[in-house]
């Protein structure tokens, strides 16, 4: 999927669907998307994003902070609302950590994040070190032959 007519109507669907709180319907239609599919809508969003920001807030960042969670949730086994919520299971930890790394790739604020995700900004700039490090051990293991 290229910014081909195709991906911005995904992306007009999932923003729709993301802004009326359909989460069912955000995560059926991203499910079938592979990663390279996953970063090209992520950049069709952001650029729809950024044409819509002066619009209601259902299709800015909340919309991006909505597909990253509805990406991130099949990932490791879980679901959005686990993800938005206060547990700390290792999947929920995980896949909340590459939800709010997503949306802060794509550009939004600290603040915006940090509000959808009920956390504090902190939170939010925390997230991509555990990340790295999560990636730095994984890497390491498979180098190690374990």
């Amino acid at each position: 999927m290229d910014l081909d007519q195709g991906g911005r109507q995904l992306a007009g669907l999932i923003l729709d669907a993301a802004g009326r709180g359909q989460h069912d319907q955000v995560a059926d239609l991203v499910a079938p998307l592979d990663a390279d599919q996953l970063r090209s809508l992520v950049a069709v969003l952001a650029v729809q994003v950024d044409q819509t920001l002066p619009a209601a807030p259902a299709t800015g960042p909340a919309a991006v902070c909505e597909l990253a969670i509805n990406a991130a949730a099949p990932m490791f086994g879980t679901t959005p609302e686990a993800i938005l919520s206060a547990e700390r299971s290792r999947p929920v930890s995980d896949a909340r950590a590459v939800a709010m790394t997503a949306a802060r790739e794509v550009g939004l604020s600290l603040p915006a994040i940090a509000e959808h995700f009920n956390k504090d900004h902190g939170s939010v700039i925390h997230k991509p070190e555990i990340l790295h490090r999560m990636m730095h051990s994984r890497t390491s293991l498979c180098l190690a032959g374990l």
